[in-house]
């Protein structure tokens, strides 16, 4: 039809319907540019109409001129100001245009003027997702998924923001309601794999990538995400011969350049993949979160070649891509509120659980301190299980103001637990280690963040065990900076955000130490792996465990542990992670001002 209409030219360019149909083909075979060129001749006119206006924002859109296509939607807003899909469209440009902020009160106006419009409730969340309000995000989907339970790409995109909460379980459950839906979904499966993973089920979430692949097999994410099991499993040359075909075509996808450049990283041939990254680092047009995974990866590369200068420089680069000053701002006042909260005396008046198992073990720190070194030593243990990074305490955290019917979030709602809650929240959560290990003495809960939890951690469990694991103050904070850590965790990506993070921190944990009755090894990250033997016996005496020489060959456990150190987890304990900031001391003078105590950061964190 198009190609007729083009013969016509000659004839019917006089015609405002010849161009406007020129343009609606353009969109619809997916040549944008053509699409704009055609559809500006008519919307450049005092008199376009509001259908042209529409179209041209949607060909300008799709071929990425997003500040163009705000001016379109701002002039058909002037003429139809409740225009809900003018809402919709302006609300998307601009957060395309990096104004998420300025999106969010049209995708909400768009919602109001039509409650049941799913691409509203979606544009929403991923505005408020993209200044990092994850819980708000959230909750507009799930409320949208009440009125609309069989959309399939509202599932979906609730399981990719709770990955990014790193709620993998609740993950899987929303990406199972979109595959149902949808059986042939393969994005879904692909998805779904990753949450897998990042539970450690590694089998399951091989057959879910290899069920992508079979679903698209030009689906790249599902290769590269095959290719990173089979790291894991230690089969560098299988995952090599996955992913090379990819390589030698070209490839313009940032999460295949990225498990490139960690297989090359192990295989210790770096050229390809940093020439493959400085390539597409040179290409416009990668959203940011992407365009910040190819900078942590060109860090890392450097990192290996000792090239520290280059590699700082892309870890800021990543990180100012990244950074959200009031999401971080709102992570430190959270920090605050708990320590005011949970006085002595209040922690004494509210009732705690009656049921007081042993069995679990919580381990927390910042992130980066050492937590899945400590869970890896105590999971070889035979009478111990490692559960990894459970979510289910931030989840109760998260949902007690809908428990105890409170207008009132956390932590402001505590005063209304009641003995019968507790010991019902208590038992959900020993229930659930139950279903993971029902003969283990003691099960370990590594959720590094589970230190904002502690007060609540109490009350709920007064039979448990809390090991705080620390690490040389400069050494956790470059550790936080050079990863791409996502989800709650908005102040690592600005050097001084971190340092004043990390200080509030240090100051709750000296709260908790001061408040709790629970008992609380203080366990440093420098001393376990200078006097190995002498701190794993203290962990095991601590859990109240016999001595097994098993816990110090850790690296040789089966267990798969799915974060950012199962590498090192696999390894013999090392030294080279101590003192690791001295490399980079020349750019950290942001960080170590911020830390209030630039002269004391030989050892770890008081």
């Amino acid at each position: 039809a198009r190609a007729l209409y083009l013969q016509l030219r000659d004839l019917t360019r006089n015609l405002p319907d010849y161009w406007e149909t020129l343009g609606s083909a353009g969109l619809e075979l997916g040549i944008f540019t053509d699409a704009v060129d055609f559809l500006r001749r008519l919307a450049n006119r005092d008199d376009a109409s509001a259908a042209v206006l529409s179209k041209y924002s949607q060909a300008l859109t799709r071929a990425g001129h997003y500040k163009k296509a705000i001016e379109a939607d701002t002039r058909l807003l002037t003429r139809e100001p409740d225009n809900a899909t003018a809402h919709l469209y302006l609300a998307n440009n601009l957060r395309m245009s990096g104004k998420p902020g300025e999106a969010i009160p049209h995708s909400q106006r768009a919602l109001e003027l039509q409650p049941d419009y799913p691409a509203a409730a979606i544009q929403l969340a991923l505005s408020l997702q993209t200044t990092g309000k994850f819980r708000k995000a959230i909750r507009v989907l799930r409320m949208a998924l009440r009125k609309q339970p069989k959309h399939t790409m509202m599932y979906f995109r609730l399981g990719n923001l709770l990955m990014i909460q790193e709620a993998f379980g609740e993950a899987i459950e929303a990406y199972d309601k979109a595959i149902g839906n949808r059986p042939e979904f393969a994005q879904a499966w692909n998805r779904r794999a990753g949450a897998q993973l990042m539970l450690g089920r590694l089998e399951e979430a091989l057959s879910g990538y290899r069920m992508a692949r079979t679903l698209r097999p030009d689906l790249e994410d599902a290769i590269a995400g095959e290719a990173g099991i089979l790291m894991l499993q230690g089969d560098t040359e299988g995952a090599l011969h996955c992913i090379r075909p990819l390589i030698d075509r070209g490839t313009g996808n940032a999460f295949v350049a990225a498990q490139f450049a960690k297989l090359s990283r192990k295989a210790g041939d770096t050229d390809a993949a940093l020439g493959l990254i400085q390539r597409l680092l040179q290409t416009s047009g990668f959203p940011p979160a992407q365009e910040a995974r190819l900078h942590f990866s060109a860090g890392d590369l450097y990192a290996q070649r000792k090239a520290f200068d280059q590699a700082f420089e892309h870890y800021l680069q990543a990180n100012k891509l990244k950074f959200a000053p009031q999401a971080a701002s709102r992570e430190l006042q959270y920090l605050r509120t708990l320590q005011s909260t949970f006085t002595r005396e209040r922690l004494r008046a509210l009732p705690r659980a009656t049921v007081t198992s042993g069995r679990p073990v919580f381990i927390v720190g910042m992130p980066r301190s050492g937590t899945s070194l400590v869970e890896q030593v105590l999971a070889s243990h035979p009478a111990v299980f490692g559960a990894g990074e459970l979510i289910h305490i931030n989840q109760i955290a998260n949902q007690l103001h809908t428990t105890l019917n409170s207008t009132q979030p956390y932590p402001h709602c505590i005063d209304r637990l009641t003995e019968a809650a507790v010991n019902e929240l208590a038992a959900g959560y020993l229930q659930h280690l139950e279903t993971l290990s029902p003969n283990a003495e003691r099960v370990t809960d590594k959720m590094p963040h589970n230190f904002l939890n502690l007060g609540l951690i109490e009350l709920l469990f007064p039979g448990a065990r809390i090991i705080h694991c620390r690490r040389d103050p400069l050494d956790t904070c470059l550790s936080c900076f050079t990863h791409d850590l996502s989800g709650s965790h908005a102040y690592s990506y600005d050097l001084a955000a971190l340092g004043r993070y990390y200080q509030t921190y240090r100051q709750l944990m000296q709260h908790w130490l001061q408040v709790l009755t629970i008992p609380v090894l203080q366990l440093d990250y420098e001393a376990l792996v200078t006097d190995q033997e002498a701190v794993t016996r203290q962990l095991l005496a601590f859990c109240g465990l016999e001595w097994d020489a098993r816990c110090l060959q850790f690296h040789a456990t089966d267990r798969v542990a799915a974060t950012a150190s199962y590498d090192q987890v696999r390894q013999p304990l090392y030294h080279s992670a101590i003192g690791k900031w001295r490399a980079y001391e020349r750019h950290l003078r942001p960080l170590v001002e911020a830390l209030d105590d630039p002269n004391n950061h030989e050892g770890p964190a008081a």
